[in-house]
């Protein structure tokens, strides 16, 4: 809450730099703020806002277009993330934005590599395999399949199951 209000104040006495609305914008998302989305618009309009608030920013409109179901938004910036950074995470989104639009052979190809990148990723595995099975892709959704399982075996016994 300091952290937020420090910022606030910042920006309110004029210092509307990238990397304070960025800044602003992850405490915002953090907080469910709805104008974090704004503020990470706001931060990326600064041409010199360095990478790693710039892919903040990406990321929580990245998220936002998303949820809204603007997701050829969601993936423009989910493609200027991927040339910041190599996470499984936005490769996963950038997947089930693909669904929404109604590709799912590339959506496929974006969920494999999200897996590549952490195989630990048991609900993207789990998509992988419904996305096989609706192809007729039965080998690669029973290798999927097993897949899956085995890394569910192998989590350690502390640490629930991702759903």
């Amino acid at each position: 809450e300091r952290a937020r209000q420090l910022l606030e104040t910042t920006r309110a006495r004029g210092l509307e730099e990238g990397n304070v609305l960025s800044a602003l914008a992850q405490i915002q998302a953090l907080t469910k703020d709805f104008r974090a989305v704004t503020r990470a618009a706001e931060a990326l309009d600064d041409s010199e806002l360095p990478a790693v608030p710039r892919i903040r920013a990406l990321s929580i409109l990245a998220n936002d277009h998303y949820q809204q179901q603007r997701y050829i938004q969601s993936l423009e910036a989910l493609q200027e993330l991927s040339r910041l950074r190599r996470y499984s995470a936005d490769r996963a989104l950038q997947g089930y934005c693909r669904l929404g639009l109604g590709d799912t052979t590339q959506a496929i190809v974006d969920f494999e590599q999200a897996v590549a990148l952490n195989p630990g990723l048991l609900p993207v595995h789990r998509e992988l395999v419904r996305l096989y099975l609706s192809a007729g892709q039965t080998d690669r959704a029973t290798r999927q399949r097993m897949i899956g399982e085995r890394l569910r075996q192998l989590a350690p016994p502390n640490r629930p199951h991702p759903q």
